[in-house]
């Protein structure tokens, strides 16, 4: 929870604490004090689980175009894998991997639009290792292969919708 508001409550329990006299007073109080406590460090699980995402999402955008693994992300923000996994996916509402290569396509649109680089190139710098799989996920993402997308400047064909998920 918040330290400022543990912190005062803790003093506000030394003092109150010095005025009960029956067995009763002191099992109210402390039922009353627990769930003080409780809600104090529970309010704040949400907003932690925010950070956290912001931090490892801001991890991704920095190393997606390297070997990043959920290992690493979840290292990085001080969470277990398997943690971190379910609270990335609760929060973002999709799977690490999923997110990372959403991010990737994304980075290897824009770059067949704004750039000259080939596609074997384009394909290292979003962190693919092998060009045939680029071009395959690129296409289960966008419908169209990269040398396709880049030649229609990522227009649709025949009024499609654009792109199937982006990031």
């Amino acid at each position: 929870g918040d330290q400022d508001t543990i912190l005062d409550m803790n003093s506000r329990c030394l003092s109150e604490i010095d005025h009960l006299r029956t067995a009763e007073e002191l099992a109210l109080w402390l039922t009353r004090m627990t769930n003080r406590f409780a809600d104090a460090v529970f309010s704040m699980v949400e907003v932690k689980h925010r950070d956290i995402i912001c931090k490892a999402i801001e991890y991704l955008k920095r190393n997606c175009r390297d070997r990043v693994t959920l290992e690493d992300a979840a290292g990085h923000v001080g969470l277990s894998p398997s943690y971190f996994s379910r609270v990335f996916k609760e929060e973002v509402g999709e799977s690490f991997n999923s997110y990372l290569t959403a991010l990737r396509i994304s980075r290897g649109r824009a770059m067949l639009l704004d750039t000259d680089a080939s596609i074997a190139e384009i394909c290292d710098r979003c962190g693919f290792d092998d060009q045939s799989y680029f071009t395959k996920v690129f296409r289960k993402y966008t419908g169209v292969t990269p040398g396709r997308f880049r030649a229609r400047r990522g227009r649709p064909e025949n009024g499609e919708e654009p792109g199937r998920k982006q990031a």
